[in-house]
């Protein structure tokens, strides 16, 4: 078996960690489900044995060092992120091959969907819903059309889909991996992967604001704030579990969800404020939106609308 990375998939894979991913991968891990130490002890494990033992039976031989293969010569067409799976039989014959992109937010298209993309790049989920919108100005004008919070319109859609109950449970699952993140962010000290040789820096100023929990400078205020959105940065970019979302170009018209960029700066806001969650808490965040008119947040209005937040987060 080979994988082949090509495009920025090739140039960036050893920086931003492509290799790790897919030798994961190959070893049947999710980003859902994934324990982080079983996942090394498995690396480890596989660039010793170089083989992969099959759910179903048997053994394949698979060397990460060898099988997964940075093709920077042959051009891609559809996609920047081009990735070529390729299976083996007896005397190297080709047994299966097929060729995916990496779309964003965690997404993956196969090269059949991108050669016959959708209209207007939209993919239906066959789901009707009470509210549909493709921009944010459509959503505001539902809101103020039904006297509605953004938080309502969404998660009426969202009922369309599913029941209320597992939509709440897969946010408490996103929020509870958010703060996971920023807890092994503030703890993990070290150089970050890559190459690059840069220091994690969320930990040393982790610690200098606890030595200093009063001071009421106006940077160390934005430092509280900074830190978790750091630490959350850093185990991104160390390859370590994190929220993502779907590409800025939406594939579904009717449901958002944070990417690993903004993940860092959603995480850090009820954190930054001290927000304890529980079940029985109403912990989703009454979403603000500003009136056509009215001034956009400076860091004044930023910081007394922080002030303001009490039980938990916003789908926004």
């Amino acid at each position: 078996m080979k994988i082949i990375l090509r495009g920025s998939l090739a140039f960036t894979g050893e920086g931003h960690g492509a290799l790790r991913a897919v030798a994961l991968g190959v070893l049947g891990f999710k980003p859902e489900t994934i324990d982080m130490n079983a996942a090394e002890n498995a690396l480890l494990e596989l660039d010793r044995a170089q083989q992969i033992e099959m759910s179903v039976g048997g053994v394949i031989q698979f060397d990460p060092k060898s099988d997964i293969v940075l093709d920077y010569e042959q051009p891609v067409a559809l996609h920047p992120n081009e990735i070529e799976c390729v299976l083996y039989g007896s005397a190297e014959t080709v047994v299966w091959r097929n060729t995916y992109y990496s779309t964003g937010g965690g997404f993956i298209a196969s090269r059949k969907q991108l050669e016959a993309p959708t209209r207007d790049d939209i993919v239906q989920t066959g789901n009707e819903v009470p509210y549909e919108f493709s921009s944010a100005a459509e959503l505001l004008a539902l809101c103020c059309q039904h006297d509605a919070a953004i938080r309502d319109i969404i998660l009426s859609n969202e009922d369309a889909k599913r029941s209320h109950d597992e939509t709440l449970s897969s946010l408490a699952t996103i929020k509870q991996v958010m703060m996971d993140c920023i807890d092994r962010g503030l703890e993990t000290q070290g150089i970050l992967p890559g190459g690059l040789e840069v220091t994690r820096r969320a930990p040393g100023l982790w610690e200098k604001l606890l030595q200093q929990p009063q001071a009421n400078e106006k940077e160390q205020l934005f430092d509280w704030l900074n830190v978790y959105a750091m630490a959350v940065n850093e185990e991104n970019a160390a390859g370590i579990r994190v929220q993502t979302r779907r590409p800025r170009r939406a594939k579904r018209k009717h449901f958002f969800c944070p990417r690993a960029g903004s993940a860092s700066c959603i995480s850090n806001v009820p954190q930054s404020r001290g927000l304890k969650w529980a079940a029985k808490e109403r912990w989703v965040w009454r979403a603000q939106w500003r009136p056509a008119g009215s001034r956009p947040f400076g860091a004044g209005r930023l910081s007394k609308s922080l002030k303001r937040l009490r039980s938990g987060w916003s789908i926004i």
